[in-house]
């Protein structure tokens, strides 16, 4: 479980440029990805669009979240949005990346 949180985070702060804490679990990963966007929705809505629209995320998607959301805050309903597309691209080049085989000196027939 920690080593698929270090690769959301890695990807993450690839993405949107930003460095977050090493965390334990994925929930505390969520949590410091809301404290950021939340900073955003305040302060930089403009780099918050780019960063949804760099990972993708999509916008009728966020649109339908936000007005579904009970309980839940903005930016939590984002932060798990963008967390679940990381996901899914976690899982997409995982089944279509080659099976690379060892290199061997015979010619394969």
């Amino acid at each position: 479980m920690m080593e698929e949180v270090v690769i959301i985070k890695d990807l993450l702060e690839k993405e949107i440029g930003f460095p977050l804490a090493i965390v334990p679990t994925l929930d505390d990963l969520k949590s410091k990805l809301a404290a950021y966007i939340n900073y955003l929705i305040i302060n930089d809505f403009d780099k918050l669009i780019f960063i949804l629209y760099r990972i993708d995320v999509n916008e009728n998607k966020i649109k339908l979240l936000l007005q579904n959301a009970t309980s839940s805050n903005a930016a939590d309903t984002i932060a798990q949005a963008i967390m679940d597309r990381q996901v899914e691209k976690i899982k997409s080049r995982k089944q279509f990346t080659p099976i690379i085989k060892e290199f061997t000196t015979e010619e394969e027939w």
